[in-house]
């Protein structure tokens, strides 16, 4: 998680043209941080200026949301289903496929529920 003055002068520095290396050897951040921040300034679509107005704490829930929201909705797995697939007869199935599999069915979920909650919900009421 990146701060408030990461997040606004990084976008403020790529919105002027400024080379990616510059950003990055500027707010000592890495490529992949720079272009998540990107990324979600423009899913967001809100302006440079209103992220200036809006209080840091909020800039950074909005980049960056809590945990708990982030896995809001994310179920646990369905063990018999499981259990019933590795002790099948003949199968060459274990526990590590069973986790790899699933973890595609949970990563789906949460790119889901983050896109709903996360760029969509972004109330300024005060």
């Amino acid at each position: 998680m990146q701060d408030y003055n990461t997040i606004i002068g990084s976008i403020q520095m790529r919105l002027n043209g400024c080379q990616t290396r510059s950003v990055m050897d500027r707010y000592k951040i890495g490529s992949g941080t720079l272009n998540l921040i990107m990324s979600r300034y423009h899913a967001n679509g809100i302006p440079i200026e209103e992220l200036r107005m809006m209080a840091p704490k909020e800039v950074e829930n909005l980049f960056y949301p809590q945990k708990n929201l982030q896995r809001k909705d994310v179920p646990l797995p369905d063990f018999q289903y499981y259990y019933d697939r590795i002790h099948a007869p003949g199968s060459r199935m274990n526990i590590s496929f069973c986790w790899l599999d699933f973890g595609w069915i949970i990563k789906k979920r949460i790119l889901m529920v983050m896109r709903s909650h996360s760029f969509t919900n972004t109330s300024t009421d005060s």
